[in-house]
């Protein structure tokens, strides 16, 4: 449970090193093994802080499919999305660079943290006409990428 919030920490489920539950931040890459319906998943947490780029690319180089999660928050999801001053690339655009030089083929986007923003469709719209102009800009077909709040 998130403390004071009385909510379940999904995030927790995955972070095992006591860095990531006391940081809040994957650190490491994990993998997770399911069978369902006739089929062996694998399901792999990667870090998206750009400090800690070769545990992503070791877990997206094996992705068949990328899930993105992008924040909702009005300015959250701007400074992830934005690119900074002398090129720097923004931490989702690199992401979604990576995952175009490592071969991937579909994605989900879920947009998440949608009741910071009311559940509103027009800031879901905007987050995802942001995002589908990104995943065109890093090389990705944009019939790859599927939403979901």
């Amino acid at each position: 449970e998130k403390e004071g919030h009385g909510q379940v920490d999904y995030a927790a489920l995955w972070d095992r090193h006591p860095d990531e539950r006391a940081t809040h931040q994957t650190i490491d890459m994990h993998v997770r093994m399911a069978r369902a319906h006739g089929r062996v998943w694998s399901v792999t947490d990667t870090p998206g802080n750009p400090r800690f780029g070769r545990n992503l690319l070791a877990g997206l180089g094996a992705a068949d499919v990328v899930l993105l999660v992008v924040d909702a928050t009005r300015g959250v999801f701007e400074q992830h999305l934005e690119d900074g001053a002398n090129g720097v690339r923004s931490q989702t655009r690199e992401q979604l660079c990576m995952a175009y030089a490592l071969g991937a083929k579909q994605m989900v986007v879920a947009v998440a943290k949608m009741d910071a923003v009311s559940y509103s469709r027009d800031r879901f719209d905007e987050v995802t006409a942001a995002v589908g102009a990104a995943v065109r800009k890093s090389g990705l077909p944009p019939a790859c990428a599927r939403y979901v709040p």
